[in-house]
């Protein structure tokens, strides 16, 4: 099907021009990176240790089209296998996924509010360490901060520069945005990363078959924004422990361009009940914030 790992780079770097790669299933994907690229995969998980994570969603009844103010944790949460009609960045169809970030700003910038909109942030304080996970686009996350370093810095320690060069390639895809996939299918590509870690995805290694230790999630850079501000992770419900702890409403004043905002913080909730409902309170001292990832 297809040729050779060299062939494979050389167009997964010119974003998938050849046909041949174009029109890939999930299944295909998974079978290259079985075959081909296995050398040079680097399929290292980590714990990862954030005080808190962050979950954002436009206040919107998709369905309905009507405005929805969110008022309990658990329309926040992971979006149920039935809702979950269609494939995502990193979510099969049918298959429930919690994607968050590491900081709120990479949220807003993820959802693309227009001028008017509201949208609520959900912060979850983590109970100890979120793991293992797998990760893509280490170059690009460990321009973020130091702490970033500490975790990550040795991930390519004896690896060759061609899974560094892979790494940095599958980054770019990963931070594809969704509106230029048209003539650029990579959901495919980017849900057979996915649940390589996931599914423990069998792997030949120095002739050896052996079984990617099976991860709860992935961490990748931030798709939309334009300066890594933060990691995205997209997570299995089910495998991780996580307690919310605040919520905010926001209000979108000014849409400038996809990379500045005028917002304000509307609505805060630092009381969350037993039965997960948000107990809101107006906020009217609130300046106005101005919102930038330049």
């Amino acid at each position: 099907m297809i040729k050779t790992k060299d062939y494979i780079l050389n167009n997964l770097k010119n974003h998938l021009i050849d046909d041949n790669l174009k029109n890939l299933s999930v299944k295909n994907w998974k079978e290259i990176f079985s075959k081909e690229l296995s050398n040079i995969f680097n399929t290292k998980t980590y714990g990862f240790n954030p005080e808190f994570v962050y979950r954002s969603r436009i206040n919107l009844d998709k369905e309905s089209n009507h405005i929805n103010f969110f008022n309990n944790t658990k329309d926040l949460w992971a979006i149920p296998p039935k809702k979950a009609k269609n494939q995502g960045r990193c979510n099969l169809a049918g298959q429930s996924l919690l994607y968050c970030s590491s900081v709120p700003m990479t949220t807003i910038f993820e959802l693309k509010p227009k001028t008017g909109e509201s949208i609520t942030i959900l912060e979850y304080k983590t109970n100890g360490e979120i793991g293992p996970l797998g990760i893509v686009g280490v170059n690009d996350i460990l321009n973020i901060s130091e702490d970033y370093k500490r975790i990550f810095s040795n991930h390519f320690k004896n690896n060759s520069e061609e899974s560094i060069l892979l790494d940095n390639i599958l980054s770019n895809i990963f931070k594809t945005k969704s509106d230029n996939t048209i003539n650029f299918p990579i959901y495919n590509l980017t849900n057979a990363i996915t649940q390589i870690f996931l599914n423990k995805q069998p792997i030949n290694k120095s002739i050896k078959k052996i079984s990617v230790p099976s991860a709860i999630g992935l961490i990748y850079p931030s798709v939309e924004s334009k300066r890594i501000l933060g990691v995205n992770l997209v997570l299995k419900p089910n495998f991780v422990k996580l307690t919310p702890w605040k919520a905010y409403k926001y209000k979108i004043i000014q849409r400038h361009d996809e990379h500045h905002y005028d917002l304000i913080l509307t609505d805060q909730a630092n009381k969350i009940l037993s039965n997960g409902q948000l107990v809101w309170a107006e906020k009217n001292d609130s300046q106005i914030e101005f919102l930038t990832d330049l």
